[in-house]
Parts: C-alpha cells; structure tokens; sequence
C-alpha cells in the first residue's frame, strides 16, 4: 500500500531525513494516539512496517541548508493500522513545522500497484538500501558476504513483523548501483558525541537490482522496504518488471 505527499518548501537542513520523519511521526499522532503510542513511545523498540522516499524539488545542495521549491514523499507499508492514521493525519494538518522549516502539505496521492506473482525480479531503489555486518561496517552490493547479511537482516524483520521466517533465502544481484555516503544527525548523537563530528555517515547504495526470493517475500519487501533504518527514509523500493522463469 502506497501514497505519496507533496509538500512546498523553500528550505530542508541538509541532514534532512529528521525532519522526514517528524513529519510522519506528527501525522500518526494526529490520526490515531493509540497507534503512536505503539510505535513510537513503547518502552520496547519495534522495527516500523514501513519504508519512505524523498525526492527533492529544484533543489540546490547547500549547508547547513537545501534550497528547494518543495518535495514529494513516497510511503509504503503492509499495515492499514498505521497507514490511515498517517493519511488521517495527514489530511488534517495543513502545515508542519520542525524547528525554523516550515512545510505545507499539498496533494496527497495513492499510488498504483502491481502485486508480485514471478520469483524473479527487477526492482529500483527510491531511497538506498543500508546493509551492514554485526560490528556495524557497510556492505556493499558487491561484497561476497552482501546477501548473508541481507537475508539475516531481511529474516530478523520478518520474524519481528510477521511471526515467521522467510520462505526461502533471499539474492540480491546488482545490476547497476551507486554508492551514497548520507550525513544525518540527532538529539543523540549531540549530545553524546566525544569528537567533533558533526555527523554521523551512513554508506548507502542506490540502484537496480535482480531479485531471487519466493513471490510472497518479495512483495512483502516491497510492501516494508529492505535493509536498516527503513523508518528514516532508507529501503524503499519499487518494482521496475517480473521476469520470466
């Protein structure tokens, strides 16, 4: 299930993913308390069943600021109980804030969809997908150990979300990809940072891929995104073509 949401702007801070999520978070909020509370405010962190998108309008690099004319965000997820509560929200909040940026929603879209029947995929990144080892090192699509820790990842989300493992492994093929080295920071890491960074880095990778998996997995990660902090506009993907077996 998916919807997109335009909004205008004329500026986003350069570590904008934050502010992507503020504004996802506020909307919950408003469309349903109790829901919120459940993902947000629960005393046992929970992995979302959602991915998101962000593609930038007119926009021209800059620090600590973006100039843009707005964006549109893309979402998608498997659960209608968090899907109305954002599109109710949403629809209810003409304008959000998140510091001095001001955002105000425009036209909210629901998306098409083609349901998976093939278990041979093509699929594009809209946001990078963030694979990494158990000591927290990122991997590359190239890298021989990729879709070990893909699918460790992948079967840790599934058990979480959907109480069962996946139904068969997992292989992530690259076909062309790019690397994206994204800043990002937070409440946090401000105030526990020991260095002077100012970042934090995540090495992301963008691109198109082949996709081997059972048909139902692969829909579902269609459905929740794929790899690590997919809540924070990671891991979202779309199907470009089924292929023939």
């Amino acid at each position: 299930m998916r919807i997109s949401v335009d909004f205008e702007t004329d500026s986003l801070p350069l570590c904008y993913r934050m502010a992507i999520l503020s504004i996802k978070k506020e909307a919950i909020r408003k469309g349903n308390k109790d829901t919120y509370t459940c993902y947000f405010e629960s005393q046992v962190s929970q992995p979302k069943p959602y991915a998101s998108a962000v593609y930038l309008q007119n926009f021209k690099l800059g620090e600590p600021d973006i100039a843009l004319s707005g964006f549109r965000l893309h979402f998608t997820t498997s659960e209608y109980d968090i899907l109305l509560p954002l599109i109710n929200g949403l629809q209810r909040t003409p304008t959000f804030t998140y510091k001095h940026y001001e955002f105000k929603r425009g036209a909210i879209h629901f998306d098409p969809e083609h349901r998976v029947q093939s278990g041979k995929v093509i699929i594009t990144t809209l946001s990078p997908i963030l694979i990494e080892d158990e000591e927290g090192h990122s991997l590359a699509p190239s890298d021989p150990q990729y879709n070990e820790h893909f699918n460790e990842i992948s079967n840790r989300l599934s058990l979480s979300l959907r109480k069962h493992p996946l139904r068969k492994a997992l292989r992530m093929t690259p076909i062309f990809t790019k690397k994206r080295v994204i800043k990002e920071t937070n409440e946090v890491f401000q105030r526990s940072r020991e260095s002077e960074a100012q970042y934090l880095y995540f090495t992301a990778y963008s691109g198109r891929f082949l996709l081997d998996g059972d048909p139902t997995d692969i829909q579902w990660l269609l459905d929740v995104g794929a790899g690590l902090r997919r809540g924070q506009s990671f891991g979202m993907l779309a199907l470009e073509m089924e292929v023939n077996m």
